[in-house]
Formats: structure tokens, C-alpha cells, sequence
């Protein structure tokens, strides 16, 4: 039988865990937010960066 964990934050990181591949980290989404407000970066990093965005609150909050 499988066992969920539902400490605080742990769906959080497994859905970061699943979506790796789509999704920047935490350092490339720092590294490119200036980038992102100037609205230069490629489509394809715009789209990593949006996406972690979406999913990590701790980076949304220091982007917000």
C-alpha cells in the first residue's frame, strides 16, 4: 500500500518533483527574474519560469 504524506508543502514538492523537466528550479527562476519583468527572456525559459512560478509559493511571493 502506498502512503501519502500530507506534511505542509509535500504535494508541493512532489508536483516540483513530477514537473521537473518543465519547470525551472528556484536558482533559475531568481537567476532569470529580472529577465522575466523585462519581458526578455526566449519563449521557452518564459514558459519554465512561469510554470515554476505557478507551483513554488515561496517564489512567487518574492516575485509578487
Amino acid at each position: 500500500m502506498m502512503r501519502i504524506d500530507m506534511r505542509a508543502g509535500a504535494i508541493e514538492e512532489a508536483m516540483r518533483f513530477a514537473m521537473r523537466p518543465w519547470i525551472g528550479s528556484c536558482a533559475e527562476t531568481e537567476a532569470r527574474r529580472s529577465d522575466h519583468l523585462d519581458g526578455d527572456l526566449p519563449a521557452r525559459q518564459e514558459r519554465r519560469v512561469r510554470r515554476h512560478l505557478v507551483h513554488c509559493r515561496r517564489c512567487r511571493l518574492a516575485y509578487e
